[in-house]
């Protein structure tokens, strides 16, 4: 549904960032949310931080400039393949931005022009979800010092059990020490702006939608809509127009392939058996292994229940560094990272 007109200038929208670990329900929760008609929540994408290096101090925009991000954004290979983006609105509400905008006011026209399966009123809120944030929150916070913050935790068995399919080279140990050195991340930047944040856990969001998916709405300042928790009739229904939209035979197959096993869990109804499936994938060495790696953490989301503390353990240095690299790649300058890389488009959306 194209993007109302009145918010063809989304300069007073505010910015919330859903931070996690992957694979802790986040796809759930953006969609839920993207559901209700005052609220923007695309699909993921990385392209406010991988472009923040070229744009993000730019304090002047001429037609060229303003052009050349524009290219830019459309020709990163997430917002390409996966978002469907009303080009008229995006282009005048680029061009109606004064000289003297800022890199975040030109990324907020981008959200504000992108296609939404549901329905839509005024929006009043922007969200982004994106795990790898809980890693380039400096940068984030760079680009919107007043944004907020929702944080998604999800059992550490059942998240180290759900990686196991994507990632079945990786160890119990060293999906752990992640799921600690994510959380760790977010826990010490929630210290600093307490109430700039809203914390859930996964299984609540399962078991109770209604009740959690209101708390959340009240955080945002927002009124609670059905929506929500009916979400699944317009995901089905929207699904084949969101192929039929693709630009390109080849973008059709990406969006085929990669949104296959996400909008088949999408459209059906949460299952709280779900939850402990874990308990079947993982033997009691590889519980009692995790136990003592996130305990720490585990006990504080009430995972985990042992009367005395559990003490956090430190990762692995070699652990430790590709969690840390994540964010110094994000700090080089682009057109050093285009040379060693580009993005990859894989399952990027099912978490």
């Amino acid at each position: 549904m194209k993007p109302d007109h009145e918010s063809s200038m989304p300069s007073d929208l505010p910015m919330v960032f859903i931070l996690s670990k992957g694979r802790s329900g986040t796809t759930l929760l953006q969609t839920m949310l993207d559901s209700h008609p005052e609220i923007i929540a695309p699909l993921e994408s990385r392209f406010v931080a991988h472009f923040y290096q070229k744009y993000g101090s730019r304090t002047h925009w001429s037609i060229a400039k303003k052009e050349e991000f524009l290219n830019d954004v459309l020709t990163s290979i997430k917002v390409a393949y996966f978002w469907d983006l009303d080009m008229n609105s995006l282009r005048e509400r680029i061009d109606m931005l004064p000289e003297n905008t800022t890199y975040g006011m030109m990324c907020k026209q981008v959200y504000a022009s992108r296609i939404s399966p549901f329905k839509k009123g005024t929006p009043k809120v922007i969200i982004d979800k994106n795990p790898i944030y809980s890693v380039l929150i400096p940068i984030i916070r760079k680009v919107y010092p007043d944004a907020r913050f929702i944080q998604v935790v999800r059992d550490y068995r059942a998240n180290v059990s759900s990686y196991f399919k994507f990632q079945p080279n990786q160890t119990v140990r060293n999906l752990g020490f992640k799921w600690n050195l994510y959380n760790s991340k977010i826990e010490n930047f929630k210290k600093s702006v307490p109430d700039k944040f809203y914390s859930l856990r996964y299984e609540d969001l399962v078991t109770e939608p209604e009740r959690t998916m209101k708390d959340i709405l009240e955080f945002l300042g927002l009124p609670f809509n059905e929506s929500v928790i009916n979400y699944q009739e317009d995901v089905e229904s929207s699904y084949q127009g969101y192929l039929d939209r693709a630009t390109s035979e080849k973008i059709r197959r990406v969006r085929e392939d990669a949104t296959r096993q996400v909008h088949g869990n999408l459209i059906k109804p949460l299952d709280v058996k779900l939850i402990d499936t874990w308990k079947k994938k993982l033997n009691a060495l590889q519980v009692a292994e995790l136990d003592e790696i996130c305990g720490h953490f585990g006990q504080q989301f009430g995972y985990l229940d042992n009367e005395k503390p559990s003490k956090y353990k430190k990762a692995p240095w070699r652990v430790w560094l590709e969690i840390e690299k994540l964010y110094w790649y994000y700090s080089l300058p682009i057109w050093f990272r285009e040379l060693k890389s580009k993005p990859d488009i894989g399952l990027y959306i099912i978490e």
